[in-house]
């Protein structure tokens, strides 16, 4: 395929509806299978002593008419593939890459450059991207067991081959990879004061809209660093794509030592930006009120 361009699909992202997985829109423009249309039905095809076909049959069990190009099942297949991490940073490169779908056959008389699209769902944090295998799909696999060595699953195995069951797959190229399912823009809680009143700390934030959020963890941070949640507050709103305003008091006490917050949206994992708390001045060392 090196006189053609890579399919590199459009990803579309959406929330999927009643959970926390993502539904992707995947887009594409389909590439140029060059072939001579030719056609050579074979009706007197029969079955070898196994049972299986001659002539082979396609990946969802139908027997093959023919041995020209037209009756072939596929030239080339698309897949989307799928791996997932925890981080939602990269992709772990020690993670396999797996279907997240049933491979999209074209038909062999499409012509290049046409629109192609579907829909797959994927978990939180996950890389996907889109294979194009040129080749036949196998619609059998290799036996192992019984061992090879055994004559019935040496021959069955000989009969799948020769039948083109086994596949003939020539060679494949993938497209860009792309992180999708991480947190979504409207998860960030966008804080608007941070204030210490009367020996507690309020804290108020609001959401844009809601969607698949369980809960909100403020979270503390002094001089060092260090960090710690001091309250955990359920969501109002949830899942219904409504924003909704949050005002939260902590004691004093357990916020002595911090020195900013910020709200982590659960289980996203979205966070807000970081907030200095407001202290009340400080009148000076040995001054009496007048």
């Amino acid at each position: 395929m090196p006189w053609q361009p890579i399919p590199n699909p459009t990803f579309v992202v959406f929330l999927h509806e009643g959970d926390f997985n993502r539904d992707v829109y995947v887009r594409w423009y389909s590439i140029r299978i060059i072939r001579d249309d030719s056609s050579r039905p074979n009706s007197g095809a029969t079955v070898d002593p196994s049972g299986i076909h001659v002539l082979g049959t396609d990946r969802n069990g139908v027997n093959l008419t023919g041995v020209g190009i037209m009756e072939q099942p596929e030239l080339v297949s698309y897949i989307i593939e799928q791996k997932t991490h925890p981080s939602g940073g990269n992709c772990d490169s020690n993670v396999p890459w797996v279907p997240a779908a049933p491979p999209f056959v074209p038909s062999i008389t499409l012509p290049g450059g046409t629109e192609m699209a579907t829909y797959v769902t994927v978990p939180p944090y996950t890389c996907v991207r889109l294979k194009t295998r040129f080749g036949r799909i196998p619609s059998a696999e290799f036996q192992t067991a019984p061992a090879p060595t055994l004559t019935a699953t040496r021959n069955r195995n000989r009969w799948h081959a020769q039948a083109g069951n086994l596949g003939d797959q020539g060679y494949e190229v993938v497209s860009r990879t792309v992180n999708v399912g991480g947190p979504l823009a409207s998860d960030k809680p966008i804080l608007k004061r941070a204030s210490i009143e009367q020996k507690t700390l309020v804290v108020e934030f609001e959401t844009p809209g809601e969607m698949g959020i369980e809960s909100f963890q403020v979270v503390a941070k002094d001089r060092r660093g260090v960090s710690w949640v001091v309250a955990t507050v359920e969501c109002a709103q949830c899942s219904s794509g409504i924003g909704s305003a949050y005002r939260v008091e902590v004691p004093g006490a357990s916020v002595r030592t911090a020195r900013s917050v910020h709200v982590v949206a659960q289980p996203s994992g979205s966070i807000s930006d970081e907030m200095a708390i407001t202290r009340p001045a400080q009148r000076p060392e040995g001054s009496r009120p007048r």
